[in-house]
């Protein structure tokens, strides 16, 4: 099967104006089996984050069939396309465009049925996939991402290949590869059902703590409705539930080798796991339980909660956790500013744990607008290119491809090649200047190749910082060639 690339995009949407933005080095034309990486970079405004939200809004509009190549200002080779695209993001500047999957439940209590797997049915017939903070409302939540990620995984969760993928990311964050969802059902509901619990009982209760907090009549009949339709089995689920003292109970997601082996016999924990979950969010629903708290664990065994995680560490598990389950082969894959609240060291090995996950798949296109030159570094020789924007004197957005390959790259190199940024430890622009100097003291220099090194260090210069050592040195080279 032939590997999915997006070749190019040329954008002219209202203000933003871009020529054809290439995504990959000619040279690579040719690969067509392995996932492949663009890197996009460049000053902010420049761009980079339109570029994919456009790319987005196009293969988008192709899948619910509104796309006409004669009214749409933003190009794109459309001779191929990809299995899925799936955009990712935790900017609070996020323009890429939400996703269908809140509007295909034909009604709030279907989600709620047990047959066909609702949930699974929707993302496995989705094209376009939005893993971002804005919700339908268009508000911003963490809290939000993180439960739609535990969605997803939990519709998964049975099959045994996928859970072990996540591994991966526990591992890059140095945590167990665990999870426990811990919630709590309050006294009061048992102590108004001392015997076992029926859908009147039910009913009474929900009604008895709606008149308490004065809800909506609307939330009364969806409240009626849900337990119309899955009462009997709430009422079984509480009545067989295995609570603490004060009302606790868990659900453990346990994906280690060992754990993930043994579930490959016997599917019944995994089955457990999923209804508890689903019986958890039917009761949150009907407000007898708030949210529930997320446990995760650093190598070790330090248990601690989702909300004291740092951002970074949320946003890597609200995103990849959601990611994996919904990758596809020929998938295109939009990560906007992935570096956002993460530690250089894990921003350093980001694109490690991408070829990681990505390595079960093959023909994947994974487009990543950044700032971070932490990526550059790892990107793989012969399957990337690096794309930088700038704005010409129209104002309209230019691109140029780095021809040469950047792994393995010093960070002082990728600065200043890559981001044409500076720095006095620099010690590709050192040894530069001083081939200008030693060139300089050489009668008998070669003038092509003075001119050329000269014209270098001229258009660094201006970047160089006036307390630097080297801008003098390089100021004698440009005065005295």
């Amino acid at each position: 099967m032939t590997a999915f690339r997006l070749f190019n995009i040329s954008i002219d949407d209202g203000s933003f104006h871009s020529d054809t933005v290439d995504l990959i080095n000619p040279l690579h034309h040719n690969n067509t089996c392995d996932n492949y990486f663009s890197l996009i970079i460049g000053n902010n405004g420049t761009g980079k984050s339109r570029v994919l939200s456009n790319i987005a809004k196009v293969y988008k509009s192709i899948f619910n069939n509104k796309y006409n190549h004669n009214l749409f200002d933003s190009k794109i080779n459309l001779e191929t396309l990809p299995t899925k695209v799936i955009a990712i993001t935790n900017s609070l500047s996020d323009k890429f465009p939400l996703d269908d999957s809140f509007k295909r439940y034909e009604s709030v209590y279907n989600r709620y049925r047990t047959e066909n797997n609702p949930l699974k049915s929707i993302y496995n017939n989705s094209k376009y996939i939005y893993l971002g903070t804005r919700s339908k409302n268009l508000f911003f939540s963490n809290k939000a991402s993180i439960n739609r990620a535990l969605d997803i995984l939990l519709e998964y969760y049975s099959e045994t290949e996928i859970s072990q993928y996540y591994r991966h990311v526990f591992n890059y964050l140095d945590f167990e590869p665990i999870l426990k969802l811990q919630y709590k059902i309050p006294k009061s509901f048992f102590s108004l059902n001392e015997n076992k619990i029926n859908k009147k009982t039910l009913s009474h209760y929900i009604d008895q703590k709606r008149l308490y907090k004065r809800d909506s009549i609307d939330f009364s009949e969806k409240t009626e409705a849900i337990i119309d339709t899955v009462g009997d089995e709430i009422c079984d689920f509480l009545n067989h539930s295995k609570l603490g003292k004060q009302g606790f109970g868990e659900i453990l997601i346990n994906f280690s080798e060992k754990n993930i082996e043994r579930y490959s016999y016997d599917k019944s924990q995994y089955y457990g796991n999923t209804y508890e979950y689903r019986m958890l969010n039917i009761l949150r629903k009907l407000n007898i339980i708030g949210s529930y708290d997320i446990k995760i664990y650093k190598k070790g065994g330090l248990e601690f909660s989702f909300n004291e995680a740092s951002s970074g560490e949320a946003n890597i598990l609200s995103t990849l956790l959601a990611l994996i389950p919904l990758l596809d082969h020929n998938s295109l894959v939009l990560i906007d500013e992935p570096e956002i609240s993460l530690h250089p060291i894990w921003q350093a090995k980001y694109i490690e744990l991408l070829n990681k996950i990505f390595s079960h798949f093959t023909g994947c296109h994974i487009i990543i607008a950044s700032h971070s030159h932490f990526l550059v570094t790892d990107l793989p020789p012969k399957q990337s290119t690096v794309v930088a924007l700038r704005s010409n004197k129209r104002g309209n957005i230019i691109s140029e491809i780095m021809k040469e390959s950047t792994f393995g790259w010093s960070a002082e190199d990728v600065l200043l090649n890559v981001f044409g940024l500076p720095t006095t430890r620099n010690y590709y622009l050192s040894q530069l200047i001083s081939k200008g100097l030693e060139l300089l003291a050489n009668n008998n220099r070669n003038i092509s190749e003075y001119n050329k090194i000269k014209c270098q260090i001229k258009e660094y210069y201006p970047l160089i910082k006036d307390n630097d050592p080297l801008k003098s040195v390089a100021a004698i080279i440009l005065k005295e060639g």
